[in-house]
């Protein structure tokens, strides 16, 4: 083994390579040209089975209540046991993306997704739906992963930012049609053939999700291919060619350190972790304003739709009209996306339906805790707030985050946020057994401020210029 000093050397060497390697690269940089528009809806319909099946047990509550004899702290704990899943798993998402690559994370996860619904669907106790849950957060997790980083990375040329607006808009519309089915249809099976059939539904639900990642993976490797192929053809040289190039460049040394064998497993692994953080502690500070959005706003959203329909039936809304207004939030989100999408993509200014969208979500709490206001009203308003947010989160991600290391940023912003997620449904189910629910719409209400106080500092930064371009 060497000693410290030559280690420490050869890193050094290593990183210069890697510098003018980059440098090299970025003089005769051609963009790989895209890949076919089609193939994204396989991989948003992947993800589809996870918004089903993450409201399955909201839509489903009153029933479960009865039928298994469980509290709402119970209930609380089984959603909550999806974001401890998340917590647990997604800081790993980018490492296990670059590993693994997209098309073994999607099949994996949706397996796990399908695996844990399946649990939940032969379950009879609290400890059988935990365990359920917890399975289908382990792939969960990774699934919205998975799918919005190939998004984010998917398109090149001038107009990717547009591109890339229209696509989250897309995407979007389709995996909230998945909570907008789930709350209008489980209820009407359960009336009907009872809670086991509303329950298999999900699964089969969840089934089809997996086989079109399996399918995404096989049209995939065909596309990645044909695009290999014009790639080599307009950089006018192989693959192979650029490959031995880069490598004649590479010093002795810097091919040891490449090789775990030759410095060992726990070096190769410490030089990883010190480059993930390196590569956060590079991020910007409107990623993190961004963060601190995405805390708030969908720790709260979630949670609030999660528990709306209980919230209803206290106020003496009947079990069904309650689901069909908790769904209305869905059905808001999945029409107009598209078209909040597409007018943030050409009109740009996204620090200011930033703040748009925190105001908006701040009035629906406030509304919704008066009762002054009807709550379809609301929950819809709450739809357009969040076509506003999923048209400024991760398209802004993307916009300020380099490519490279675009899988980390994102999987760090959903394991931070999945923390408010798993303590706010936590949080808001104990309030909910201890009948105040007046304090848990007062909680959902702080975390609201969160956001607003999120999209105000991203306003002020400098990145500003740059996220508000067209």
């Amino acid at each position: 083994m060497p000693d410290a000093e030559s280690m420490e050397k050869d890193e050094l060497d290593l990183e210069k390579s890697k510098e003018n390697e980059s440098k090299m690269n970025e003089e005769s940089a051609v963009e790989m040209p895209e890949k076919p528009w089609p193939l994204l809806f396989l991989a948003a319909q992947a993800g589809f089975g996870l918004y089903f099946g993450y409201d399955t047990v909201s839509a489903l509550t009153p029933p479960i209540k009865e039928q298994f004899g469980l509290t709402d702290a119970d209930i609380g704990s089984i959603i909550s046991a999806y974001a401890l899943a998340t917590v647990t798993l997604i800081f790993m998402g980018g490492a296990l993306y670059s590993f693994f690559g997209p098309r073994k994370m999607l099949v994996g996860t949706t397996f796990l997704n399908t695996l844990g619904i399946f649990v939940i669907a032969n379950s009879n106790t609290f400890t059988g739906f935990y365990i359920g849950q917890l399975l289908f957060g382990s792939g969960s997790c990774f699934i919205y992963f998975s799918v919005i980083t190939l998004v984010g990375g998917w398109f090149t040329g001038p107009n990717k930012k547009f591109k890339l607006n229209i696509a989250v808009g897309c995407l979007h519309f389709w995996l909230r049609m998945g909570t907008t089915l789930c709350f209008s249809t489980l209820p009407k099976v359960n009336a009907n053939l009872g809670l086991k059939p509303a329950l298999y539904t999900s699964f089969f639900v969840c089934s089809f999700s997996f086989l079109s990642a399996i399918l995404f993976v096989i049209l995939d490797t065909i596309a990645t291919k044909k695009q290999m192929k014009k790639y080599a053809e307009m950089k006018k040289e192989s693959i192979e060619m650029k490959v031995e190039e880069r490598d004649e460049q590479l010093k002795p040394s810097d091919l040891e350190l490449r090789d775990v064998s030759e410095r060992g497993f726990f070096q190769s692994s410490k030089r990883k972790v010190v480059e993930v953080l390196k590569s956060y502690a590079s991020f910007p500070a409107a990623y993190w304003f961004l963060t601190l959005i995405a805390f708030g706003f969908i720790s709260s959203l979630y949670t609030f739709t999660s528990f709306g329909g209980t919230m209803l039936v206290q106020r003496g809304f009947e079990y069904s009209e309650s689901m069909f207004l908790v769904g209305l939030t869905g059905v808001s989100n999945a029409v107009s996306t598209p078209f909040v999408s597409l007018m943030v993509g050409l009109v740009g200014k996204r620090t200011w339906f930033g703040i748009l969208a925190g105001i908006s979500t701040v009035v629906c709490y406030l509304a919704f805790w008066s009762g002054v206001v009807y709550p379809g009203i609301i929950f819809v308003a709450l739809g357009l707030t969040q076509s506003l947010m999923d048209a400024i989160l991760f398209p802004c991600v993307s916009i300020i985050i380099d490519k490279k290391v675009l899988s980390y940023s994102t999987s760090l912003i959903i394991f931070l946020y999945s923390i408010g997620l798993f303590g706010m449904g936590r949080i808001i189910g104990l309030l909910g057994s201890e009948g105040l629910w007046v304090v848990a719409q007062l909680t959902l209400l702080g975390a609201g401020f969160l956001c607003v106080i999120g999209t105000f500092a991203l306003r002020i930064n400098r990145l500003r210029v740059d996220l508000d371009k067209k």
